[in-house]
């Protein structure tokens, strides 16, 4: 009884620390861009976009627009795009857009996430409010394309 126990405490010891492996062509290193805008009004976006081929066929990838003012993030919008394609076409499967408020002032005024063919878009409106009075709005759009060979732009 004792050897059976430890037998079955042995192999759930292995299983449970084991890594978890995937195969070389399903996992790949992601890539990262990164684009600075300085705005007339000393107020500045930072656009991050990072891509992960998750297999041979498909991908993923995500880009933060980050929106600052005096140096400090006051919020930020985010799209991902999911993709697969095969060496001749690319299809976005779906998109989704997120955005996290680091400032109270700032609250989202409209968004919408869709895709079309190939591309993942996320258009948005934030809302700068004082006392309750709009004092400033930023609209923009979000694009992820994905060509048929996987690259992303």
């Amino acid at each position: 009884m004792k050897k059976l126990i430890l037998v079955i405490l042995a192999l759930s010891i292995i299983v449970s620390v084991a890594p978890f492996r995937a195969s070389a062509d399903s996992v790949h290193s992601g890539d990262t861009q990164i684009k600075t805008i300085e705005l007339e009004d000393g107020a500045t976006i930072e656009i991050i976009t990072e891509t992960v081929k998750i297999s041979r066929s498909s991908i993923i990838s995500h880009v933060d627009y980050i929106y600052s003012e005096s140096g400090t993030a006051k919020w930020k919008a985010s799209l991902i795009g999911y993709f697969t394609y095969n060496g001749t076409t690319a299809v976005c499967t779906s998109s989704s857009l997120s955005f996290t408020i680091y400032d109270s002032a700032w609250s989202v005024s409209s968004s919408n996430a869709t895709k079309s063919g190939a591309t993942a878009i996320g258009t948005f409106t934030m809302a700068k409010k004082i006392l309750g009075i709009t004092v400033s709005t930023v609209s923009d759009s979000l694009t992820l394309t994905c060509d048929p060979n996987g690259n992303i732009t």
